[in-house]
C-alpha cells in the first residue's frame, strides 16, 4: 500500500465536511503577505522562494543529487526537476485551472517515463478543494484513492478520508481516517516526534498553499534546528524531517532566490 503523508482532489463527487468558517479566502489566497520571524524581521516568501535543493540518495551517501524548481508568473511551483531520478527520487510536475487553482499534480521516474503518481482536484463553488484522486503505478499494477477532506478555521486540513476504490493488485484496501493536530505554536504533530524538538526559524513549505497542501503540512517552523540558516530566517538544510519533503526525508542543502 502507498505511503500517504499527503493525498489530493478529484471528479469523482463524494461528500466532504468543511469548517464553516472556512472560506474562500483563508483557503485559496497566495501567501502574498509578510510574516514575521522569531527575529520580528518581515519576509516576503514570494521573494523567497526554495529554487534548489540537494539530497541524499542510496542510503547515507551524501551525493550530487539535487533537483531545480521552477515557478510560473503568480509565483506557484511548476516543477521541481532532478538531476538525477529514480525509485523514490522522482520529478515533480503542477498543472493550474484558469483561476489559478491546482489542477494536476503528478510524479515521474525521469523526464520520458510513466506518471508513478498523479492526483487531479476538485473545488467547490467557493474554490475550496474537497476532493482528490490519486492514481498510483499506472504502468503496473494501479490503484485509485479518493480523499475527502474536514478543515479548520485556519485553511488547513485536520481530517482526511482516504477510500481506495482501484486495486488492480488485490482487494480493496480498508478506508483510512488521519487526522492532523497542531501544538500552541503551529506545528504539526507526528508520531514519534517531539513538539520541542521544531525551531523557531521559518518552514520553507510556507511560501505556497500548493506545498502546504501536497505534504498536509501547514507548520510554522522546522521540525529540527538546523546549522545554518539564511539572513532572512529560512534553513539552509532539513536534517533531519519528520514527514516527507520532496521524495526524500531530508535535504542537505536549500537554495532560495533571496540569499
Amino acid at each position: 500500500m502507498p505511503k500517504f503523508p499527503w493525498s489530493a482532489c478529484l471528479v469523482m463527487g463524494l461528500a466532504v465536511t468543511t469548517s464553516l468558517s472556512c472560506n474562500k479566502t483563508e483557503i485559496t489566497k497566495r501567501d502574498s503577505v509578510s510574516l514575521s520571524t522569531s527575529l520580528n524581521a518581515e519576509v516576503d516568501l514570494n521573494k523567497c522562494k526554495m529554487r534548489r535543493i540537494y539530497t541524499y540518495y542510496g542510503g547515507t551517501t551524501q551525493t550530487s543529487v539535487s533537483g531545480v524548481f521552477t515557478y510560473n508568473s503568480k509565483g506557484n511551483p511548476v516543477s521541481l526537476l532532478y538531476n538525477f531520478v529514480g525509485t523514490g527520487n522522482y520529478n515533480h510536475y503542477f498543472l493550474y485551472n484558469p483561476d489559478g487553482s491546482l489542477k494536476v499534480w503528478t510524479t515521474n521516474p525521469d523526464l520520458n517515463g510513466f506518471a508513478t503518481e498523479r492526483h487531479f482536484y476538485k473545488y467547490n463553488s467557493a474554490g475550496v478543494c474537497i476532493q482528490d484522486s490519486a492514481l498510483y503505478n499506472p504502468a503496473g499494477y494501479a490503484s485509485t484513492y479518493v480523499s475527502t477532506f474536514v478543515y479548520d478555521n485556519q485553511g488547513r486540513i485536520i481530517k482526511e478520508t482516504i477510500k481506495n476504490i482501484l486495486n488492480e493488485g488485490g482487494p480493496l484496501y480498508p478506508t483510512r481516517n488521519p487526522t492532523f493536530t497542531y501544538d500552541s505554536r503551529g506545528n504539526l504533530a507526528v508520531a514519534g516526534w517531539k513538539s520541542s524538538w521544531y525551531d523557531y526559524k521559518i518552514n520553507p513549505l510556507r511560501q505556497n498553499k500548493v506545498f502546504q497542501f501536497i505534504f498536509r503540512n501547514w507548520s510554522q517552523n522546522n521540525p529540527a534546528v538546523q546549522p545554518k540558516y539564511n539572513s532572512k530566517g529560512l534553513p539552509l538544510s532539513m536534517l533531519p524531517y519528520n514527514d516527507m519533503f520532496f521524495n526524500a526525508d531530508h535535504a542537505w542543502k536549500v537554495i532560495y532566490d533571496c540569499d
